[in-house]
């Protein structure tokens, strides 16, 4: 077998052989690569990953391996060499458009007379030399020569889409060579030597043939009008006609002339003059025709724009091939000279990346990248642009995705802590910041085209874009078709509130038709109106009917676009057809690579097909020259013929695509398709794609019969809903997984999926049992993992219910199974796990070690959802040891990751500790409701009534503190409102409520009931923070109100609910409590003083100052008494 190093070194990749080496990735492994796990290889480049999953799959097709059953019975159809018809035109003549080219010689009769015979023959000879070169040089066929004169044709027997140009650059480089020729003959000869040409494009009959005419004999006016220009043309002059100067117009300066009336010719010929070709082709087309209404609507909205600094949408609408693209170019044109900068992109149908290139093609443009920037230069302008130290810096994790660059190690790390919901806002977020930094130089146009084809994504991203119309010079472009439009669903209200202007295109007058199809080709007046009449006013149709308008099957040709294209593929080599079918699989785009597979020609050229201006060719990709001749393309098929090719498409694109290979499979109805989505979105899943994870198993559901993955599908859908936090419906989905479970291992796996979701909608009890009826399904199916998944579940449930000493059980086993299956992940949340069960013991110091001891396991091993589950119980935990500094330190860590990444529980959680710690503790109040403002917008951002409540409770202790207990009275009841009176509603949080509101009671005959309240919640089992901060308050409130037999009854509580394992703060709050009891109680001893001394130099020492207040009072009695 070859080692993995001799084949990466014959593939030139060389440079990727040590890493694959230290992964143990071996040369039989390489087919099951994703372009993922290249990434992760060290493989940055997108162009050396392309290639890498290309030559594996080259050698994997060319290897005998058996085929998958069912490949067998089509692959004769699908890649069965087809031998192409004889190319080029026939005896029995072909009819074609075609450019044809006379070149005549002025000042032969004088060469004649001043040169010898035999040196006007050695003349003669080099320029017919010359011509013959240069004519084949551009792509033409010198078809005879008659004396001086040459016909040359471009167009036969081989028709290129640019044939008149290269026949007008054929011409003006044969004048610029016979000019050097006849410059050292002129003093000799007298008198100037030159060429004079005529060029005309149009309808020819072209037969080969063996006569003195030439190789081929051309029948039709298009030889008599080439003539006749060439006539026209005073020495040196290149004269085209109306027909071929239309097609060049955007390459070459001319001149025109005045209309002459020419013998034989019914109509005056206008000839154009050619000066030279451009510098810089020209971006002009055909004149707009008929839109003078939609003209006249967006000059009047980009004055606005340019005076005003109003902005606007223009959604401009019509069928296929009304000319929604010619009509949105003219705005560029125009918004272009009024010094508008201007952005365009496209949406792509199936077979490309849709929206997600479109969206890239704009941030490119956004950040000064070229269109083709590599991959390199698109990850140096995210750092130089975005990198630390910019303004834009928090913008950078999520422009990694959107230019489709591999983010590095420490990005990809940080953004797979980002749930789906936040990665999108943050997205939005970037897109509209770097448009607004356009707009803040300037008004703006942006162009987006076919939005029809948008899936959801691409819909959500131009949201943020649209809005900036409302209130900046920006022109927003759309275009549609009516099927598919997007604006007229749900998506519209994404458009409510904007300033809107709707263009409808109609079809073209006949008026207007007329004048769109006059000069376009050299047919008769006849002919010209039926096509109009077929074109039924769309321009597209009227442009395909007049380039078959001399076919003899053009009055068969029905008003369909259909048949429009099907009669051009018709006239197509057997070859080129089936390719064209074969690309049309792939969607608007294919690779070309892929095409060539499909036909089982590895050398197919498409240059027929790109000559029959059918598609165009970009590198690798084939790209129709509009959707509507794709469309017909793929019409054209048998279904039978249509499932074929997708089911060989679909397998050549696994390797590199699974998604793509999926559809593939849909539409050939293969079996393989719901479980080559669900791989698909496997994958998406385990980048924290959820949404696109989410969509792709959504298609598979909808597929007539997902067969045996349809458990799968459905778990998997459970799973994700709630990764985006819907635990309903996602308790839903995992029903609807049961109901369709084979096995009682699928069972168990629903089971607990289900148990995921109770646990975040508090139905606590439900979710144990429910894992108690998965346990020994999964242990029967030797479900090692999701056995310790399960256990970890169930210790979750009951720390949230309080029952600490099951809760370490749960999550011993959890670890135990974790190490059995060799998953460091699960191990390490099961240490997290481990850690709560101790503090919800109040086992803190416990704790502590072993949430740390998960959280850097998760940190050193990449597991951020892990680390970021945990964080807050490190800051937590480092308070409780009076290590205040510490524990900021950790919270504004976590703040600063959160935000960066936008995760708003992680930096809710995080704020709070700032407002308790640095707020409420230190007596920074002022800065600490900054925290707790943004801590409520974040809570209510997300929905959550119980952190929502958490965050008033927060924000009531720090507004008494700061000595408003008015206010704080208002907060806590609107805590206690918020609290869901349901499972564990109040046992989360209320007995800390109760405390708080003892804190503040008016009447001190309401404390014992207030407190009563509060201990009730206590021995219905609460959690260990919920005794701290109860007992605290309730000592605090005795204390205050005199009553120091009950203050002590809560510092004894205190203290021998902490007996077990003591820790610094309890200790601290239970001598305090103690001492300040003695105080009030008259106690002056001096153990008392020193006591009081001691508890003053640590609170200072460790920056407790609420706490701290009362000691000082209490000294500063003493002391007055002494003096």
């Amino acid at each position: 077998m070859t080692d993995i190093t001799t084949w990466l070194e014959a593939h030139g990749m060389a440079k990727y052989a040590a890493e694959f080496v230290a992964q143990d990735v071996s040369v039989d492994l390489l087919p099951d690569l994703l372009d993922a796990d290249l990434r992760e290889l060290g493989v940055a480049s997108l162009g050396d990953r392309k290639r890498l999953l290309k030559a594996v799959a080259a050698e994997r097709a060319a290897s005998a391996a058996p085929e998958p059953a069912g490949v067998a019975a089509v692959r004769p159809a699908v890649a069965a060499p087809v031998k192409p018809a004889p190319a080029g035109v026939g005896e029995e003549g072909e009819r074609r458009h075609a450019t044809v080219m006379f070149s005549d010689l002025t000042g032969y009769t004088a060469l004649n007379e001043a040169f010898d015979p035999e040196e006007v023959e050695q003349v003669m000879a080099r320029i017919k030399r010359e011509a013959s070169r240069i004519i084949e040089s551009h792509g033409g066929r010198v078809n005879q020569f008659v004396g001086d004169e040459v016909m040359a044709l471009f167009g036969i027997p081989v028709t290129r889409r640019d044939d008149a140009r290269h026949a007008v650059r054929a011409a003006l480089e044969l004048h610029a060579t016979v000019d050097a020729i006849a410059a050292g003959m002129a003093e000799r000869l007298g008198r100037r030597l030159s060429m004079h040409t005529g060029v005309h494009t149009g309808l020819v009959i072209a037969r080969r043939s063996d006569t003195r005419s030439g190789d081929y004999t051309l029948t039709g006016d298009t030889v008599n009008t080439a003539a006749r220009l060439r006539g026209l043309a005073e020495p040196g002059e290149v004269v085209v006609s109306p027909q071929t100067w239309q097609q060049v117009a955007d390459y070459f300066e001319a001149q025109a002339g005045t209309a002459i009336e020419v013998k034989g010719k019914e109509r005056p010929l206008l000839p154009y003059r050619i000066i030279a070709e451009r510098a810089v082709p020209h971006g002009g087309s055909r004149p707009l025709i008929g839109r003078a209404d939609e003209m006249q609507q967006f000059d009047m909205a980009l004055q606005s724009c340019v005076q005003r600094r109003r902005g606007r949408v223009v959604l401009v609408r019509g069928d296929p091939g009304l000319g929604k693209s010619r009509l949105v170019a003219e705005f560029v044109d125009n918004a272009r000279e009024q010094g508008l900068t201007c952005n365009v992109t496209t949406i792509q149908d199936f077979g490309a990346r849709t929206g997600h290139d479109a969206i890239r093609v704009l941030v490119q443009d956004w950040m000064g990248l070229a269109p083709d920037a590599d991959e390199a230069s698109r990850a140096a302008a995210i750092a130089l642009q975005f990198g630390a130290g910019t303004d834009a810096a928090q913008h950078q994790p999520f422009l990694y995705e959107l230019l489709d660059v591999a983010p590095p190690s420490e990005v990809r790390t940080l953004l797979s802590a980002v749930d789906a919901g936040v990665r999108q806002r943050s997205t939005l977020d970037v897109l509209a910041y770097l448009l607004r930094c356009e707009l803040e130089q300037g008004p703006t146009l942006l162009l987006i085209e076919d939005i029809h084809w948008a899936d959801a994504w691409t819909l959500q991203q131009l949201e943020p874009l649209l809005a900036l119309a409302a209130d900046m010079p920006l022109l927003a472009i759309l275009t549609t078709r009516f099927a598919g439009d997007p604006s007229v669903g749900q998506w519209r209200t994404s458009l409510h509130g904007l300033p809107l202007t709707s263009m409808d295109l109609q079809p073209l007058a006949p008026d207007d038709a007329m004048r769109l199809a006059a000069g376009a080709a050299s047919i008769s007046d006849a002919l010209l109106r039926s096509c109009v009449e077929r074109a039924e006013g769309n321009p597209l149709f009227l442009e395909q009917l007049l380039l078959n308008a001399g076919d003899e099957s053009a009055n068969n040709l029905p008003g369909s676009i259909q048949s429009l294209v099907q009669a051009r593929m018709d006239r197509l080599e057997n070859a080129d057809k089936s390719a064209l079918q074969a690309a049309a699989v792939w969607g608007q785009r294919a690779p070309l690579s892929a095409v060539r597979h499909l036909v089982a020609d590895p050398q197919y050229d498409p240059r027929a097909l790109v000559e029959q201006f059918l598609v165009r060719v970009h590198g690798d990709e084939i790209q129709f020259s509009h959707a509507l001749i794709r469309d017909g393309a793929y019409g054209s098929m048998l279904h039978a013929r249509r499932r074929q090719l997708h089911l060989a498409a679909g397998e050549w694109v696994l390797a590199q695509d699974v998604a793509l290979a999926a559809e593939h499979f849909e539409r050939a109805e293969d079996v393989r398709a719901a479980g080559t989505y669900l791989q698909a979105s496997e994958l998406q899943a385990s980048q924290y794609h959820y949404t696109e994870a989410l969509a792709l198993v959504d298609r598979a559901l909808a597929l007539p019969d997902p067969g045996d993955s349809l458990f799968a599908l459905r778990l998997a859908r459970a799973r994700l809903l709630l990764e985006f936090g819907h635990a309903g419906a996602s308790i839903a989905a995992a029903g609807a997984a049961i109901d369709v479970a084979r096995t009682d291992g699928d069972r168990a796996l629903g089971l607990i999926a289900m148990a995921s979701g109770m646990r975040i909608v508090d139905r606590l009890a439900e979710g144990l049992e429910l894992l108690e009826q998965a346990q020994p399904m999964a242990q029967e199916a030797g479900l090692v993992l999701d056995l310790s998944h399960l256990h970890e579940l169930r210790g979750n449930l009951l720390f949230s219910l309080g029952r600490s000493d099951e809760c370490q059980r749960a999550h011993e086993t959890a670890l135990s199974l974790a190490r059995e299956a060799g998953s460091a992940e699960a191990e390490s949340a099961a240490l997290g796990g481990l850690g709560d069960a101790s503090y919800s013991r109040g086992q803190v110091v416990s704790g502590a070690r072993l949430v740390q001891q998960a959280v850097d396991m998760a940190r050193e091993q990449g597991f951020p959802k892990v680390e970021m589950a945990y964080l807050p119980m490190v800051s937590w935990s480092a308070y409780y040891m009076l290590d205040l500094a510490r524990a900021l330190e950790v919270s504004e860590r976590a703040i600063a990751l959160a935000s960066r990444v936008h995760n708003p529980r992680a930096e809710m959680m995080a704020r709070a500790q700032v407002v308790m710690i640095d707020g409420c503790i230190r007596g920074n109040h002022r800065p600490a409701m900054a925290h707790v403002d943004r801590a409520l917008e974040l809570t209510q951002m997300m929905g959550s009534r119980r952190f929502e409540a958490i965050t008033w409770f927060f924000r009531a202790l720090l507004v008494m503190r700061a000595g408003d207990r008015v206010s704080a009275r208002a907060h806590v009841a609107t805590a206690f409102h918020l609290i869901d009176e349901g499972e564990r509603g109040l046992g989360f949080l209320g007995a800390q409520l109760y405390g708080l509101q003892a804190l503040l009671v008016e009447d001190t005959s309401s404390l014992a009931s207030t407190l009563g309240q509060g201990e009730a919640l206590l021995a219905d089992g609460a959690l260990s923070h919920t005794h701290f901060v109860f007992y605290d308050f309730a000592i605090q409130a005795c204390i205050s109100a005199g009553r120091w037999d009950e203050a002590l009854r809560y510092c004894t509580a205190l203290d021998r609910y902490t007996v077990a394992e003591p820790f610094p703060w309890a200790d601290f709050i239970v001598a305090r409590g103690r001492a300040l009891v003695q105080h009030g109680q008259g106690d002056r001893s001096a153990a008392l003083l020193s006591e009081l001394r001691r508890l003053d130099r640590l609170a200072a020492d460790r920056q407790l100052n609420y706490y701290r207040a009362a000691i000082d009072e209490a000294l500063a009695l003493r002391d007055g008494m002494a003096g």
